[in-house]
């Protein structure tokens, strides 16, 4: 089954990454009035030194290490005062890349954000971006060693908690990053319709999360499909939702990198169904295999009861599921979005019902209603299909 599932894998992925790319409207070719009034901008654009528009490549990173604080002083201003960090720094041993040998450079803190932002001390690596031939700045801190004794810490509790089930839980989020990163971003990237990416590689992650985790079972089984038949129901209320309130997708945050390159030619719409429809799908797999499971030790503890009693019995915990998890879907929803949010309120340009009716807010209010609805549809659905599978044939057949 291992291998049956690992050539599924292979195959999603293949499929995903051959997607062919959507159309693009036809274009209407350029009169000839156009066509000189596109010349005479171009010729204005070069007396006036513009920018090229061909991106620029992006900087060279670097891992070093500081080897000494040269100096740090505080610049009063009324206004902004800073804090800056005069660093020597050089390269790791073990990377065999410039920059060689010591150098200098400069990082600056806002004194207002200086606790969260700690000053550097010496023997902390760090990342410098080459800008240039040369020429080098503070990038970033670097996290790695950190985050992985945190996924350590992570793995350690999940199998303490769960034991083989944690092991091939993890291993089950593996494969789901696997799927985003070489299947759903590449295949967006190579201009394929968000309708067609995201519900391929939603199905992608419930097949492996679902089996990985909780194994090969009639009730995996269960779950599985009232999984899948929900992300299709999940798919035509947000298609529904994003039609109805008018949202283009590029209004919310998307809306500040709606001009980069990569979202140019993307289906900025799609886009933002498609991530809905992958927040929701972690609260499906929650519920399905719940109520699955429910219908499972109900037969288990008394094989007689029929499929009416399996599915009135289950609901009855399905309700409580419904009610806790669109809760948890509106909190995680706000909480990702809570700076923004904030600062909306602080500002108080706008009534409450000009910040309600934004399309920054509109867009949460939809992938919690979206999630939510997709909830309360996938409980029944997988009551249902669960009474039908576990209860005794004599019942089903008379049902």
């Amino acid at each position: 089954m291992i291998r049956f599932l690992a050539l599924i894998l292979l195959v999603g992925l293949t499929l995903l990454t051959t997607l062919p790319a959507a159309h693009a409207e036809p274009v209407e070719p350029l009169s000839e009035t156009e066509l000189q009034m596109l010349e005479r901008a171009e010729s204005i654009d070069e007396m006036a030194e513009t920018p090229s528009l061909v991106p620029e490549a992006p900087p060279t990173l670097h891992r070093v290490v500081v080897i000494a604080i040269r100096d740090e002083k505080i610049l009063i201003d009324d206004e902004a005062p800073q804090i800056i960090q005069h660093l020597t720094v050089q390269p790791e041993t073990r990377q065999g890349t410039p920059p060689r040998g010591p150098m200098t450079l400069e990082r600056q803190l806002w004194s207002r954000q200086s606790d969260q932002q700690e000053a550097l001390v010496v023997g902390d690596t760090i990342v410098v971006a080459e800008t240039a031939p040369g020429q080098y700045q503070f990038h970033d801190h670097y996290r790695l060693p950190q985050l992985a004794l945190l996924l350590g810490l992570f793995l350690v509790m999940v199998t303490l908690g769960a034991r083989l089930r944690g092991i091939t839980a993890a291993l089950g989020l593996a494969v789901s990053l696997l799927v985003i990163f070489q299947g759903i971003a590449p295949a967006l990237i190579g201009g394929a319709s968000p309708l067609l990416v995201f519900p391929i590689g939603a199905a992608l992650i419930a097949t492996f999360t679902l089996y990985l985790a909780h194994g090969f079972s009639r009730r995996t089984t269960v779950a599985w499909v009232a999984t899948l038949i929900s992300l299709l129901l999940a798919v035509a209320i947000g298609w529904f939702s994003i039609r109805l309130l008018g949202i283009s997708g590029a209004d919310g945050e998307v809306g500040m990198f709606a001009d980069h390159g990569v979202l140019k030619h993307i289906d900025l719409r799609g886009l933002f169904l498609g991530a809905t429809l992958l927040g929701a799908l972690g609260v499906l797999d929650d519920v399905t295999t719940a109520q699955a499971a429910v219908a499972e030790e109900l037969h288990l503890a008394n094989p007689e009861l029929d499929a009416k009693a399996l599915f009135t019995r289950g609901m009855s915990v399905g309700r409580e599921h419904i009610v806790s998890m669109v809760n948890t879907l509106a909190m995680a929803y706000v909480s990702a979005s809570f700076p923004m949010l904030l600062i909306a309120i602080h500002d108080g340009e706008l009534p409450w019902w000009g910040i309600l009716n934004s399309a920054f807010i509109t867009e949460e209010i939809i992938r919690t209603l979206t999630g939510s609805m997709a909830l309360a549809l996938a409980t029944p659905l997988t009551a249902l299909i669960a009474a039908w599978t576990f209860a005794p044939r004599q019942s089903v057949e008379t049902a």
